[in-house]
């Protein structure tokens, strides 16, 4: 059977871009963090920033599951 959605389109579409731009924000993110994990590997340093960059990181994808799943 089919559902249909129960979010106005309008909503659905700022939802999408909510997401397309989280989706980038996180690719710049992750290529930090891969960054930081190789200076961290390497003995450069950077455990805390590797730690605060994977925190922010959470934060956006928590962030992004919010504007695509709407408000409860």
């Amino acid at each position: 059977m089919h559902e249909e959605s129960t979010r106005p389109a309008s909503s659905a579409a700022s939802g999408e871009e909510a997401i397309a731009a989280l989706r980038d924000e996180l690719a710049a993110l992750s290529a930090r963090l891969d960054a930081l994990e190789r200076r961290a590997v390497s003995g450069e340093g950077g455990a805390g920033r590797l730690a605060e960059t994977g925190r922010t990181l959470a934060r956006r994808a928590a962030a992004a599951w919010n504007a695509w799943r709407g408000p409860a």
